[in-house]
């Protein structure tokens, strides 16, 4: 199975699901009185889960790509795996829509924040399943891919999904509490790109 048409097609998910994000950010009605500062104000959980989403959806992408660019091969299990994936990745848009609709109008807040979480988990959780598959099958893996970018790819795709669970736990104490925890999740996972750190070589 040719690897480059599964990442071409992937890619192509990504970019979908980082456009849909933007159609949860409103413009303002002219109608209505309320000045521009009081309606971006409003908005300010749709620009908080807008953030979030993208960058998540952006360091996917490129962990995605770290994979692809190891792997010799596909199985029928790397395949489903990936399919999953998309899935989920393409899911996030509502789950971000929802959450910043509750938590604008102050409606179940903790419920939504720990749904949103669910998402985030279950996308990390399945890129780490998609390289702990092939990373276990050596005959899926291009050959001279060296023991410090398998090490690299194993500790940083291992990390994500604990992490983004023990937020969503918090979130049943507190929404504010989970949506920073994830925020600040994003962010470190982010940091982790720079040289020597958390990112595999090109």
């Amino acid at each position: 199975m040719d690897t480059h048409r599964v990442e071409s097609l992937s890619d192509s998910v990504f970019a979908v699901a980082m456009t849909l994000l933007v159609f949860d950010l409103h413009v303002p009605s002219t109608t209505t009185r309320e000045s521009l500062g009081s309606f971006l104000f409003e908005q300010w959980p749709h620009y908080i889960g807008y953030a979030i989403s993208l960058v998540v959806i952006a360091l996917v992408w490129l962990e995605h790509h770290w994979i692809f660019m190891h792997l010799e091969r596909l199985d029928t299990t790397v395949f489903i795996s990936n399919v999953a994936l998309m899935l989920i990745v393409v899911f996030l848009p509502f789950a971000t829509s929802t959450l910043a609709s509750f938590m604008a109008q102050h409606r179940d807040q903790r419920s939504v924040a720990v749904f949103f979480g669910a998402v985030l988990s279950a996308v990390a959780a399945s890129l780490a399943w998609l390289w702990w598959w092939t990373e276990r099958h050596p005959i899926l893996v291009r050959v001279g891919t060296s023991e410090r970018a398998i090490d690299l790819l194993n500790r940083r795709l291992l990390l994500a999904p604990g992490l983004y669970l023990v937020a969503t736990l918090l979130s049943l104490v507190s929404s504010a509490v989970g949506v920073g925890a994830y925020a600040l999740i994003t962010l470190t996972l982010l940091w982790l790109l720079r040289p020597g750190l958390l990112a595999p070589d090109e």
